[in-house]
């Protein structure tokens, strides 16, 4: 596989520092405006005769890494047109390449509040923001560029897929982080930084790749690699390592979990298995919990989820999880009244959650609350449109193919 410079960039946050990285002036900047990419061309200089020399000047810096240099000529021309694009932008990816990420932020959230509908203009944002350590502000960035797009710079599409996945993960939002690196399996886009990152989603570390730490480092590699191969497609090739791993490392947190999830659509059973070896380990491990608690319930097998149901609320009274789940246990074993108390409050504390709604509809209707249900089923509908929607554009904006992987 022929390896752009994106390649490189996702090789190097782990291998030196987060900040040695291809040069952003060469692959943030490069064709955005050497042509029509989807953006239009630049507005037209000012016919003033510095303005040329000085256009020469910096471009010639740039592309020669003299950073220092360019980014001194593009501060130069920032103050003599405030109000044109290409000199901002190649200013802030020449500070980002100079590991000056504040002044980076500061001229990029410029660039966006000019040009608010500039995609890329948000990417740097947000890749700036990373390295400052705001991954909250950064994924709000990362979102916003992928609403307005990145033309057709597919390589910043695909770095601000990593780097929000590496924010996600460093948030503890391990699933989401997971289904942001999917899309790199899907295209074969195998590198140390995106194997190193499926490792950290499935053991559930929040460290960023350069923070591993030397006694995990083999371990978190070799689920990457496991984890890129089934996702990739090569299924049995990654059931062979990973039953490898976990007699290595019998007793090591979350990885029985994080393996059960990825095979409880084709082998549920072995998957509730693999939740069950996971609460041995961990008796407080909420997910493990709340998986074993669904199978049994998918199964009709309510006095078999009810203790992990029970344990849920216990382990966590804030989240929404053991309400739902011991609610739709008591529903189903004839105690509507106690099951409404507990779905509603699920509902309470995860408005937004489709499934919370749905199962509450379905408790007012076995109570014969018919105008109650009605309004319930009605907003699982919407919301679940919504997730639809909002799963479809993710899919659309990050990942450049459409196949899944084979079952």
């Amino acid at each position: 596989m022929t390896c752009g410079p994106f390649q490189w960039f996702f090789d190097c946050f782990e291998r030196k520092r987060r900040w040695n990285v291809v040069p952003a002036a060469l692959v943030l900047g490069g064709s955005l405006f050497g042509g029509p990419v989807g953006w239009g061309q630049p507005p037209e200089r000012s016919a003033g005769p510095e303005i040329p020399a000085l256009v020469a000047a910096a471009d010639q810096a740039r592309e020669g890494g003299r950073l220092q240099e360019a980014a001194e000529l593009y501060r130069r021309l920032v103050d003599l047109q405030p109000e044109e694009r290409r000199s901002r932008w190649f200013l802030c990816t020449t500070l980002y390449d100079l590991r000056h990420f504040d002044e980076a932020r500061r001229q990029a959230l410029q660039l966006t509040e000019r040009w608010p509908d500039f995609g890329p203009g948000h990417a740097v944002l947000g890749l700036a923001l990373f390295q400052l350590g705001d991954y909250g502000a950064a994924l709000e960035r990362f979102q916003q560029a992928r609403i307005r797009g990145f033309g057709k710079e597919a390589e910043l599409q695909r770095v601000t897929r990593y780097f929000g996945a590496l924010a996600l993960n460093r948030l503890g939002r391990f699933e989401a982080a997971y289904q942001a690196l999917r899309g790199f399996a899907y295209e074969n886009r195998r590198s140390p930084g995106i194997l190193n990152a499926f490792g950290l989603c499935m053991l559930r570390l929040t460290h960023l790749p350069d923070e591993i730490p030397e006694e995990m480092r083999q371990l978190v590699r070799r689920v990457g690699e496991a984890t890129f191969a089934w996702e990739s497609g090569s299924r049995e090739q990654a059931k062979q390592e990973i039953g490898r791993i976990l007699q290595e490392y019998p007793e090591v947190p979350h990885l029985h979990y994080s393996w059960g999830v990825l095979l409880l659509s084709s082998n549920p059973s072995e998957a509730l298995n693999l939740f069950l070896r996971e609460l041995e380990i961990t008796p407080t491990h909420l997910p493990a919990l709340v998986e074993a608690a669904l199978e049994h319930i998918r199964r009709g097998e309510y006095e078999q989820a009810r203790p992990f149901a029970e344990r849920a609320c216990q382990v966590d009274p804030a989240s929404f999880a053991g309400p739902y789940l011991l609610g739709q246990v008591l529903l189903e074993t004839g105690s509507p009244a106690e099951a409404l108390v507990l779905l509603e409050q699920a509902v309470r504390l995860a408005p937004s959650r489709p499934e919370t709604h749905f199962a509450l509809g379905r408790a007012y209707q076995r109570v014969g609350r018919r105008e109650d249900a009605q309004r319930e089923l009605r907003e699982f509908e919407r919301l679940r449109t919504l997730m639809k929607d909002a799963e479809e554009f993710l899919t659309r904006q990050d990942y450049s193919v459409t196949r899944e992987p084979e079952p």
